[in-house]
């Protein structure tokens, strides 16, 4: 059996053979059989069972990445196929769903959603028949404490961005945000914490008479390690005159059809080529 990504925002439930869950679930039946739900922070597939790794009814808001997660167990394994539809309510209201198809001898399943600061309620369903509902669980999504966000839960901005002739032992050497025209620089990034993402980008405007941002010059993507607190480019040059320099997680990077002043970004700061 093939099993598609159970942590993207649309993906079908992965079905395998049964998994062992926390507790704080709620159970329902199927057809006649028994399914139980269980929210969580995260789901993980494990000996290929996929199980709830953290139980939680109250989720942090992670921006644009997944933040509640849910894991599904029949007991035992469905003896026959089974469609049916996993429903997010906010205040009644429908938020967001899945369309699920199991295949007989179905056991454990995942899903995950990315939601905004709220009281919800979640359903599974029948998914011809939204009336028919096999089970019900409510869960919180706390308010945002952080704000514009660069990705995830690092807040926009809490890096710093150094303009360098070099980059030596994870240290910035000659550090100047003025710099010949024709003399090569690097742009060095330090963060307080991991960037929680591989693929960032480096993205160049320059700037109007009164410091905002202009027209889109540039971007440069660069791939990188989740773990990291701190990356550089190449050795880079450009042209006289005034920029802004941001990095950004690539998920971000929509340069060219901003018109820059960017909000989620690690770091930014100010490049005058004279």
């Amino acid at each position: 059996m093939t099993y598609p990504s159970i942590f993207q925002a649309s993906a079908i439930l992965c079905l395998v053979a049964g998994a062992v869950f926390a507790q704080s679930s709620v159970s329902g039946t199927v057809k006649g059989q028994t399914v139980e739900m269980t929210l969580s922070e995260g789901v993980a597939l494990v000996k290929n069972e996929i199980a709830a790794t953290k139980p939680a009814k109250v989720f942090a808001f992670q921006g644009a990445k997944n933040n509640v997660f849910g894991a599904l167990k029949f007991s035992p394994p469905l003896q026959g196929a089974a469609q049916v539809k996993v429903t997010i309510l906010k205040k009644g209201s429908f938020e967001d769903d899945r369309d699920v198809t199991y295949q007989t001898g179905g056991r454990t399943g995942g899903f995950a959603f990315t939601l905004k600061p709220g009281d919800y309620t979640v359903e599974v369903s029948d998914k011809f028949d939204a009336a028919k509902i096999y089970l019900r669980d409510q869960f919180t999504v706390s308010p945002d404490n952080v704000g514009a966000r660069a990705i995830g839960t690092i807040q926009s901005g809490s890096g710093t961005l150094q303009i360098c002739k070099d980059v030596i032992e994870l240290k910035c050497v000659g550090e100047s945000n003025k710099v010949k025209a024709g003399t090569s620089w690097t742009a060095y990034v330090t963060m307080p914490q991991p960037a929680g993402e591989s693929v960032t980008a480096w993205v160049i405007y320059r700037q109007k008479a009164d410091g905002t941002d202009g027209q889109f010059f540039d971007s440069i993507i660069q791939s990188i390690e989740a773990k990291f607190k701190r990356w550089w480019t190449a050795e880079l040059s450009l042209g006289p005159g005034v920029y802004t320099l941001y990095s950004v997680a690539n998920q971000n990077n929509q340069s060219s059809e901003k018109g820059g002043n960017l909000k989620e970004y690690f770091a930014k700061t100010t490049l005058t080529i004279q």
